[in-house]
């Protein structure tokens, strides 16, 4: 997913009450390039990417062309869009100031596993999640949620926790 919003440019985002749609024409997902719809709704406080995207719109003032770009080190933006490369390594850069101790192992892949997993442990169904993700085979879903929730809905562990012996 956020391979494919590299690729997004200004002219592709579309403003709605509940968040935005931005459009991405090319994406894995899609490889037949018609485009997908990513809606994004609005979140709380800090953590809203649509309000994060409004502030970055703003202060970057940028009016079209590529929305996520290169800074230079003075301040002033490149023309050019980041690279999903550069999106990893500032991912990496940031997770390790966060001392989180995996952040070399973090790739804009990971966010999109964690979206799925994340998502199914607080109650969205499956073809929700999938819409998100714009996935289009369930197993794949299926062995994200799975690779991270091996001990939470495990059917050993409540027949474990039933059967308590007394000392």
């Amino acid at each position: 997913m956020i391979n494919s919003c590299v690729r997004a440019d200004y002219e592709h985002i579309k403003w709605e009450e509940e968040g935005v749609e931005i459009i991405l024409l090319q994406s894995k997902t899609d490889p037949t390039h018609q485009g997908q719809y990513c809606a994004i709704p609005y979140g709380h406080d800090a953590l809203c990417p649509v309000s994060a995207l409004s502030n970055w719109l703003k202060k970057s003032n940028i009016k079209m062309g590529p929305i996520f770009r290169r800074i230079f080190p003075n301040g002033e933006l490149f023309d050019e869009r980041l690279t999903p490369l550069s999106v990893n390594h500032i991912l990496q850069k940031r997770a390790k100031q966060c001392k989180i101790s995996y952040s070399d192992k973090l790739s804009s892949h990971s966010l999109r596993r964690g979206l799925a997993s994340s998502a199914c442990r607080l109650g969205p169904d499956l073809p929700a999640i999938m819409r998100q993700g714009r996935w289009k085979q369930v197993n794949t879903v299926m062995e994200y949620i799975e690779a991270n929730e091996r001990f939470s809905e495990n059917a050993a562990k409540s027949i474990l926790q039933k059967f308590e012996i007394k000392k």
